[in-house]
């Protein structure tokens, strides 16, 4: 019911179902009569060797110094005054943006939706007109108890579980570079993100009840011959634990259109991942 809302930022940890969510949010505002158009702060990455470094030289893609802060600026407030502006294109294969920009245009009275780690964060959104703005923050937000309320799984090892499934379905990663790159998700997550999650304006949560029945069969294969000597070991191996307490349940059974399928093959959303 907001006319003046041009921009919805969507922010959320690793593994909170930003992608699908935004996605989601579009076919509810296209049904609604809304042109909306889905931008992810990913694409407004520097090239690698542009970005800050961590400790070990390696480019620090959690930071949001690792943006094209000026650009997003620039972009934005183009959408908001003249509603149009020409968003970059980043490859993850070559590590650095293509020559050839994306065109968005809302000036139907449309609505963008920016999804990103970043997307709450003021280097970001103090420079753009807040009336024109809505914000949400979406994570897992759910501690998994047993029948004593003992914990069995913390939001963040959903996370974690989320994340390695969708890893190694569509990324090819093994379960020991996702555990490697872990703890710097968490370390950005905790500077960059979670000072700003009151400033949205909706809090969302993803956790579906279902998941440890669901990614039981699945983490327990990634982690069948996971060497000790790997990152996170101890903390995985806890959920893994967790996980066998369950009944495993098959993936046919998520429906298409579920937030779940950002981290399962298949979905209506399969191809914006």
């Amino acid at each position: 019911n907001n006319n003046n809302c041009k921009i919805v930022l969507l922010a959320g940890p690793s593994g909170s179902g930003k992608t699908t969510s935004a996605h989601i949010l579009k076919t509810k505002l296209d049904a609604a009569g809304k042109n909306a158009k889905v931008v992810s702060l990913d694409h407004f990455f520097l090239s690698a060797e542009k970005m800050p470094k961590q400790d070990n030289g390696d480019p620090d893609f959690e930071s949001v110094y690792s943006l094209d802060v000026p650009l997003i600026h620039k972009c934005l407030n183009e959408l908001i005054t003249i509603g149009k502006t020409t968003i970059p294109v980043f490859s993850f294969k070559t590590k650095s943006r293509e020559e050839v920009g994306h065109i968005v245009d809302i000036t139907d009275g449309g609505i963008l939706i920016v999804e990103g780690l970043h997307a709450l964060n003021p280097v970001l959104t103090d420079k753009l007109n807040s009336k024109n703005l809505f914000k949400i923050y979406i994570s897992v937000n759910c501690t998994v108890v047993d029948d004593n309320g003992n914990r069995l799984l913390s939001s963040r090892q959903m996370r974690l579980i989320r994340r390695m499934s969708r890893d190694y379905i569509y990324r090819n990663t093994t379960a020991v570079n996702t555990l490697k790159l872990w703890t710097s998700v968490v370390k950005g997550e905790e500077k960059y993100l979670y000072p700003f999650k009151e400033k949205a304006d909706v809090l969302l949560k993803t956790y579906h009840c279902y998941e440890p029945c669901l990614f039981k069969n699945i983490i327990l294969n990634l982690l069948c011959d996971l060497p000790v000597t790997a990152d996170n070991y101890n903390y995985i191996m806890a959920a893994k634990n967790s996980l066998e307490k369950f009944v495993s349940i098959d993936a046919d059974l998520v429906p298409n259109s579920s937030l779940i399928r950002e981290f399962i093959p298949g979905g209506d959303f399969e191809t914006v991942k």
